[in-house]
């Protein structure tokens, strides 16, 4: 009783933050795509900029950040190339649309699954035509530890990227067996994301 007390407490504790950060990456990703349609010296922007850097702080993501230091977002261009398709995999919505957004300025087509259980589903029918994944860690069907084990079983050559609100150290304490190709924190960047993709699918195209 007391340890399914225990464990029941610790779940609790964390889908909050699980459900704060996902509100975050909603913010921030719809932020990044408004910025893209306004002017430099548009009032509406400078607003969009704060409230961006307001939920960055929120999300502990970089006490440094401020709007002169942003990268400038570009958007894509049509002879932008086509790089490959994401299984993008989380149990919110939102979040699926906002990566999905983030991604296709940077060459990257989104395949949307809806949990972890679907993402396997899709993967062991369409294994051919997916880059690489990005599993939520926190997801209610299969979490994305259990959907990594399974990918693997799948194609044990895909690039997998963990994300969560958790620090990395502590999801890889949780990992038994072969860890993700790659980790990202959220709330992430479009940058970041795009960055980390394109560095695991150059290094597995060199040892094809």
């Amino acid at each position: 009783m007391g340890l399914n007390h225990a464990k029941t407490s610790e779940s609790q504790a964390k889908w909050p933050a699980h459900r704060i950060n996902n509100a975050m990456m909603a913010i921030l990703g719809y932020a990044e795509l408004a910025l893209e349609e306004l002017e430099d010296d548009s009032p509406v922007r400078r607003y969009i900029n704060q409230i961006e850097i307001a939920a960055r702080r929120l999300g502990d993501a970089d006490d440094t950040f401020n709007a002169t230091s942003r990268p400038a977002i570009r958007p894509q261009s049509a002879d932008t190339p086509f790089k490959g398709n994401v299984l993008v995999t989380d149990d919110e919505e939102t979040v699926i649309e906002v990566t999905q957004n983030m991604l296709r300025r940077h060459g990257y087509a989104v395949i949307p699954a809806l949990g972890g259980r679907e993402a396997i589903d899709i993967l062991r029918r369409r294994d051919s035509e997916v880059a690489a994944v990005l599993l939520d860690c926190n997801m209610p069907d299969i979490n994305g530890i259990q959907a990594l084990h399974d990918i693997r079983q799948i194609d044990q050559s895909i690039p997998v990227i963990l994300s969560s609100g958790q620090d990395e150290a502590e999801i890889i304490e949780r990992i038994k067996g072969d860890g993700p190709d790659a980790y990202v924190k959220k709330p992430y960047r479009a940058e970041a994301l795009a960055a980390i993709l394109d560095r695991l699918l150059s290094a597995r195209d060199k040892r094809a």
